[in-house]
């Protein structure tokens, strides 16, 4: 399932270079019941710790490059059992290109 995805991915991305964007970011709740997998982290927003979690997404431009395309996005509570690092999901995606 995720090739055919990908198959069209590659269809609408230029050949000879792509432009490929990487986005870490969070989302953290402030008021409220928090998810029982929410930490702490660091929030970007405010710019101190907050209860959350992290997110990665990844999307190229389209060969016209008017849309970008998405191809691997992830929301990891850092409490997570298997979480290494934000730098480990960003640098080696589960993404079989």
């Amino acid at each position: 399932m995720i090739q055919d995805y990908l198959s069209l991915v590659k269809q609408r991305v230029k050949e000879d270079y792509a432009v490929a964007v990487i986005d870490n970011s969070d989302i953290t709740k402030s008021v409220g019941r928090k998810p029982e997998a929410f930490s702490e982290i660091h929030d970007g927003t405010i710019g101190g710790i907050a209860q959350g979690c992290l997110t990665i997404e990844a999307v190229v431009l389209s060969g016209s490059g008017k849309m970008p395309v998405p191809v691997y996005e992830k929301v990891f509570p850092v409490a997570e059992e298997g979480v290494v690092s934000e730098t480990y999901e960003t640098v080696l995606p589960r993404v079989p290109f």
